[in-house]
């Protein structure tokens, strides 16, 4: 059900999200803000922190309400914000599994 620092997958697509809006709108980023998320990223790779898996064992909502409530938020921002959605998601994916984390421990 979980699983411990962000997927590698997901940290893909975060930079390469971000690489492809920043290619599609001709937008400049200063080297320092790159760096500053490549190291942020490559952290939360290694992090203790649990993160939720998309893994269901059953379809109840009960059990689920953490997955369809992510998933229903990040369809409506994929309709609404197109490309920006992407990087939006994984930030915000990595924000409810590290408030889900801390709750958890204590």
């Amino acid at each position: 059900e979980e699983f411990e620092g962000l997927a590698t997958p997901a940290s893909a697509i975060l930079c390469l999200s971000m690489s492809a809006i920043c290619e599609r709108y001709d937008l400049i980023v200063d080297m320092e803000w790159i760096v500053l998320i490549s190291v942020l990223v490559a952290m939360m790779l290694v992090s203790p922190v649990r993160m939720f898996s998309f893994k269901f064992k059953s379809w109840r909502w009960i059990d689920n309400k953490l997955r369809y409530s992510f998933i229903a938020i990040s369809i409506l921002a994929i309709s609404l914000l197109k490309l920006y959605a992407i990087p939006a998601i994984i930030v915000l994916y990595i924000a409810l599994s590290t408030v889900r984390w801390i709750a958890q421990k204590r």
